[in-house]
Order: C-alpha cells, then structure tokens, then sequence
C-alpha cells in the first residue's frame, strides 16, 4: 500500500494572526501530534494581521515574513514537519489563499494595497500565483456580501474546520458546478481545534509549487474529520 501524505492548507500562527491564540512552534507540535506531514501557514495579510499598520511597506513584508512562517519553518526544519507559506488575502471579508509567491515578489507589490480584487487575482497569476477561496460560503457581521470568482480563482476549500456542514457543502457544489479543484482546511487558530482539515495524497511535497501542483492536476483529496460528504 501506498504511503498516503497529509496537508494542511489553512492554519493561523499567533505571531502573525492577530486572531490566533497558537504560537507557530505549537502549531508545529500540534500538527506532528496529528500525524501530518506539512502544514501551510496562512496567516492574515489584511485585518487580523498582525503587522503594524504604519509600517511602511518593505518593512511590512520582512515583518510578516520574519514572525509566523520563518519560526514555524525553522522549528519544522527541526522536527521533520514541512512548512509552506500562502498568505490569506481578504476583501470585504472574503478571504483567498494566495499561493506559489514568494518574498521578492511581494517586496515588489508596492501598489497591492490600491487593487481591486480581479487585479489582486490577475497580478498573482501573472507572477505564477495560485489562488483558494477560502470558505467562500462563509457568513458573518463583517462580511457585507458573499462574493464568488470563479474564473479568477484556481480553487476552492470544500472543507474548513471552522464552517456548518451546510457552508462547506455549498462550497462543494460551487466548485462541482464550475469544475474547479477542491482543497480542505482547518483554519485553526489554537490547538484545541477538533475539526482538523486538509488533503491527502500520494506525492510527497518539498515546496509550495508542489502543494499547488497536487491540488492543480487533482491528485489531492480533501478531507474533513468531522465531515465526510465526499466519501
């Protein structure tokens, strides 16, 4: 039998997620103790972030480089666990995974700030990016309307640890309908998160381009622990 791996694609550090309560080290334990093999730190680019909001912007970049993701690297380096980074993106409380960017690329993006969300989606692209809406169903005070781009986004998170069985499946049907690949998150913010998420498959990942590969060509199946509805 194939060895299958296990990824989490959606998972929030302290140092860089003003909203989360799981220090990046723990969240390196933490996912061991599940049994994964990788995590991606998405950590809050916008709102929740973490990074002072008069820093100008090199200095914000090497801020949220430097917190979250570099010391959940270093420490996954140390303890076997793989660590990607896929900054969460949010507008008008609708939130995107951007993925396959790297730190030089963002250093460059000075008018980011000024973009709509169609330019965000065609300049991440254009610099071979990849888009997930996260919880695209998601409903709350803050989130003024529920915004779909389905031909602008790459894929779709089917499965996040923090939505109703209802939300998610509203997800799936969304991605079916427009076939675009399916993802899965936890979006955990502290280590007593139950609702664990992610994908499986049976390629090992050594980078961010291969998480994106995986989930492009569909050789990862998302998963939920406490929701089945693709079995």
């Amino acid at each position: 039998m194939k060895k299958v791996f296990r990824y989490e694609l959606h998972c929030h550090t302290s140092e860089g997620s003003g909203c989360s309560q799981m220090p990046a080290k723990a969240a390196v334990d933490f996912y061991l103790e599940q049994g994964y093999d990788g995590i991606v730190v998405s950590d809050h680019f916008t709102g929740k972030t973490t990074v002072p909001k008069d820093y100008a912007w090199e200095d914000r970049i090497h801020y949220f480089y430097e917190n979250g993701f570099s010391i959940a690297k270093r420490y996954g380096d140390e303890r076997g666990l793989k660590v990607f980074f896929a900054p969460e993106w949010s507008s008008a409380g609708n939130d995107f995974l951007l993925m396959g960017l790297d730190k030089d690329w963002w250093l460059k993006q000075t008018d980011f700030f000024t973009l709509t969300p169609n330019q965000v989606f065609d300049r991440v692209h254009e610099g071979g990016g990849f888009v997930v809406h996260a919880h695209p169903f998601a409903e709350a005070p803050w989130i003024p309307c529920i915004r779909l781009f389905p031909r602008k986004e790459d894929a779709v998170e089917i499965y996040n640890g923090g939505m109703s069985e209802f939300g998610n499946r509203m997800a799936y049907e969304y991605a079916k309908a427009y076939g675009l690949p399916m993802t899965g998150g936890s979006d955990t913010h502290n280590v007593e998160h139950k609702n664990l998420c992610g994908i499986e498959t049976e390629r090992e990942c050594f980078c961010i381009e291969d998480i994106i590969d995986v989930i492009r060509k569909r050789e990862a199946k998302p998963f939920c622990r406490t929701q089945n509805f693709l079995a």
